[in-house]
């Protein structure tokens, strides 16, 4: 048997090393990403709702003006309710955002390093 003699012609390249992940981006764009689906949800919602509320509409699709409408009342009872769920709303909006400072302070970085990084990082575009 014949040995081979072989000899590399080119040399094979090493890549680059890897650092981590920048984290940060990944959740801005994952937020970006999440902002942007909703908004293409809703338009389409919008687009294919095809429910008739208003006076002209009934005109527009039975072409005649209907005989009477009825006004919507509001009651004291459909007032609390509704003010009772902004309340609702905007308390789990307010923890939401408290736990969302917590888990990036304990998870990520403390927030008061945060705050200066961005001071500092605001000092350097004003000059």
């Amino acid at each position: 048997m014949a040995s081979c003699r072989c000899q590399s012609v080119i040399a094979a390249r090493t890549l680059g090393s890897f650092g981590r992940p920048n984290r940060p981006v990944i959740a801005a764009l994952g937020f970006l990403l999440a902002l942007v689906a909703a908004g293409g949800f809703i338009g389409v919602r919008e687009t294919l709702d095809q429910t008739i509320r208003k006076i002209a509409q009934v005109t527009e699709v039975v072409g005649a003006p209907p005989l009477a409408a009825i006004p919507y009342l509001k009651l004291e009872e459909d007032v609390a309710a509704n003010s009772k769920r902004v309340y609702i709303v905007l308390g789990v909006l307010a923890t939401g955002i408290m736990l969302a400072l917590l888990m990036m302070h304990w998870l990520w970085t403390p927030l008061d390093v945060l705050w200066f990084r961005g001071l500092r990082k605001f000092d350097n575009l004003l000059g």
